[in-house]
């Protein structure tokens, strides 16, 4: 029985009750592969999950497999103008590395100009070889002119147009 996680090879050599040997067998590599690490999201080396920046903000991010396969990150902005817009290529400018077994990058891309402000989800999403796969994600905010919030899709709708009159709010704001 192999359950560890690691590279293996297999031997067997026999002998039946007549004495006659079976030729040796030796299997092609085997790898015994259980689980997939976490990627590592930070911002200006701290874990960036639910952090507010205010000054300088250079979001990394490292993972890494023996066997990774695939990987894939992105990085969505809420904004003032646009909810959940796709800021990947604008942002991470193809400054990820990476290899068979893991890679990262970082990102010094957060100019301090008021459209960089806003509510930002970076996720990493990974496979292996083994057919594990992994995604994280991380929240943080960039409010260098004021604070920046995200309206819930209930009081988009209570405000629309010249707002609402209601009896009572029924969900969270």
């Amino acid at each position: 029985r192999l359950s560890g996680d690691g590279s293996y090879a297999v031997t067997v050599a026999g002998q039946d009750k007549s004495g006659n040997r079976m030729p040796e067998y030796t299997s092609g590599q085997l790898v015994i592969d259980t689980q997939i690490p976490r990627s590592v999201i930070t911002v200006n080396g701290e874990p960036a999950d639910g952090r507010a920046f205010r000054d300088q903000v250079v979001p990394s991010v490292r993972f890494g497999d023996e066997n990774l396969e695939s990987y894939e990150i992105t990085l969505t902005r809420t904004s003032y103008g646009a909810r959940q817009e796709d800021v990947t290529e604008q942002m991470l400018r193809g400054q990820i590395t990476a290899d068979e077994t893991g890679g990262g990058g970082s990102f010094d891309t957060f100019d301090k100009t008021q459209e960089n402000d806003g509510i930002y989800t970076m996720t990493v999403s990974l496979r292996d070889k083994a057919g594990h796969q992994a995604v994280d994600t991380a929240v943080f905010t960039v409010n260098r002119f004021g604070s920046v919030y995200e309206y819930s899709d209930y009081l988009d709708r209570l405000i629309q147009g010249r707002g609402a009159y209601v009896q009572a709010v029924e969900e969270d704001l």
